[in-house]
């Protein structure tokens, strides 16, 4: 069953021919793919850059938001003591001891008390 040289060699041409144009196909779409890969992968790194600043701001917007409440907490918290000390204070104190019928202590009633 052995053909001709001629018609040996023939498949044999053909089959090397359309091996290198399968090669030559696989190459151009490898670098296709490859385009097409970074191309994709350019979109994603862009997508996510958008995502994160969006994120970045909305979080630069809360800390904001949250040192102006510190500022105002602090200002209310310095009111509060000014207005604890005023009605802590010896004239405020006398002019309610006033106003409910006391009196400060007589020479009499005044007792020491003393510790060993």
């Amino acid at each position: 069953m052995i053909r001709s040289e001629t018609q040996a060699r023939a498949p044999k041409v053909a089959l090397a021919t359309r091996s290198k144009a399968k090669r030559t196909m696989r190459t151009g779409s490898t670098e296709g793919v490859k385009y097409v890969g970074l191309i994709l992968l350019a979109i994603l790194l862009l997508i996510l850059s958008a995502i994160t600043g969006y994120q970045i701001r909305r979080v630069s917007y809360d800390i904001s938001a949250c040192r102006a409440e510190l500022s105002a907490l602090g200002m209310k918290e310095l009111n509060l003591k000014r207005e604890l000390d005023s009605l802590k204070s010896k004239e405020h104190l006398e002019k309610i001891g006033k106003t409910l019928g006391l009196h400060p202590p007589k020479k009499h009633q005044i007792v020491f008390l003393k510790g060993d």
